[in-house]
């Protein structure tokens, strides 16, 4: 397997071993792909993310934008107290 395809223990996020993005989740995952088995390939990765409603966060996964701006006030967070136990 890839080292991009390579996912920590227990995360709920997915990579798409075809297209190389990762999603915060299996259903965003779903939702990047046009799945017809009756054509060849049956598998087509959509490229328009954006046009799905999905952004990147500042890790580079796709998720939604609540998600993102949750993630990114997580950072912040996390950010601000690890300053305040090195001071």
């Amino acid at each position: 397997m890839d080292s991009c395809c390579t996912l920590p223990v227990g995360s709920n996020l997915s990579h798409c071993s075809k297209c190389h993005q990762t999603f915060s989740s299996l259903t965003l995952f779903d939702k990047h792909q046009d799945v017809d088995y009756d054509r060849t390939p049956a598998v087509v990765c959509k490229t328009r993310l954006t046009a799905l409603g999905l952004v990147k966060d500042l890790g580079g996964t796709w998720c939604t934008p609540d998600a993102a701006i949750s993630r990114q006030a997580q950072s912040v967070r996390l950010a601000m107290t690890r300053s305040r136990r090195a001071a």
